[in-house]
């Protein structure tokens, strides 16, 4: 930011990224400290983290924007501090990964890739998750452009987004307690619903009201269905495979988030708000028809 090098930024903007594709890994490592009863509720305390970033992300930059000569170098510098302490606290547990990886390493009835990735209860675990994203940033991403399109502020775009974020992650205090309960094909299920109402909301609304509500609604959906997703996952994916099973999962998932963030807005410019919230419901329909189809061969008693 000081020495003003786009290129520059544009690289540490790429490291970012890495650091967040390692940190997407730390759901898996929750779900396999956990048995298969609990799996659930570890994965969702992972993402339970989410709502401190939604909260203090946000603020940290705000209140430390203005440390530095130069805008918003500060909130950089901020962020490196955070990242050192999450360092510190890692490191804390390095010394318990071999006992870990012991205790769930390899096994000679391990299945391979290629007869874990022909079960159905692998390709549904990405469909949903990938699905839940793509549904999720496509509408995240294009509702400050059509919010300042049509008025609003950016005070008003700001609290509606930051409610979003919240409400994607707020459900998992609760919700790997439901998907313990209730399993993981009425939770994605439940997802579907929510980001169906959500988009169908979106569509419709033209007040300050609405549209908080239709993100709200996205921000629990994409919760049930990405957290319905990697429990599968984890379920479907064990033995000495499963870091390239999750690996496939992964690229899968975000490239397909990735795609649906940065084509948000040629997509609203072309076809118009309503029609991209709309034009989201057959993706929906499709997880909705696979899951209730399949979901007597997603039951935890069917995975070894």
């Amino acid at each position: 930011m000081s020495i003003g090098s786009f290129a520059l930024f544009c690289v540490g903007a790429a490291v970012l990224g890495v650091n967040g594709a390692f940190v997407q890994q730390y759901r898996f490592a929750a779900a396999e400290s956990a048995s298969q009863q609990f799996a659930g509720r570890a994965v969702s305390l992972v993402l339970v983290g989410g709502i401190a970033g939604g909260v203090l992300g946000p603020e940290v930059a705000r209140r430390t924007r203005a440390l530095t000569e130069t805008a918003f170098a500060g909130s950089f510098l901020a962020l490196a501090a955070v990242l050192i302490l999450s360092i510190l606290v890692l490191s804390q547990l390095w010394r318990t990964a071999p006992a870990a990886a012991e205790a769930i390493g390899p096994s000679p009835r391990a299945p391979q890739s290629s007869a874990a990735t022909a079960r159905p209860g692998f390709a549904i675990a990405i469909l949903s998750a990938a699905v839940g994203y793509v549904v999720m940033s496509s509408v995240m991403t294009a509702t400050p452009l059509h919010l300042r399109a049509n008025g609003f502020d950016i005070d008003q775009s700001a609290l509606i987004i930051q409610s979003h974020v919240i409400a994607m992650y707020l459900p998992s205090l609760a919700s790997g307690y439901i998907m313990d309960r209730l399993g993981v094909p009425r939770v994605v299920l439940a997802g579907v619903v929510g980001m169906g109402g959500a988009v169908i909301v979106g569509a419709l609304a033209s007040t300050f009201v609405g549209f908080w509500t239709g993100l709200v609604l996205l921000g629990l959906g994409w919760n049930f269905m990405f957290l319905g997703g990697t429990v599968l996952l984890a379920r479907t994916a064990t033995g000495q495979d499963r870091f390239r099973l999750q690996a496939i999962n992964d690229f899968g998932v975000f490239g397909a988030q990735a795609l649906a963030s940065l084509s948000a807005g040629t997509a609203l410019a072309l076809v118009g708000w309503d029609r991209l919230n709309l034009g989201l419901l057959p993706a929906l329909g499709v997880v909705a028809v696979v899951v209730a189809l399949r979901r007597h061969s997603l039951r935890p008693a069917t995975s070894t």
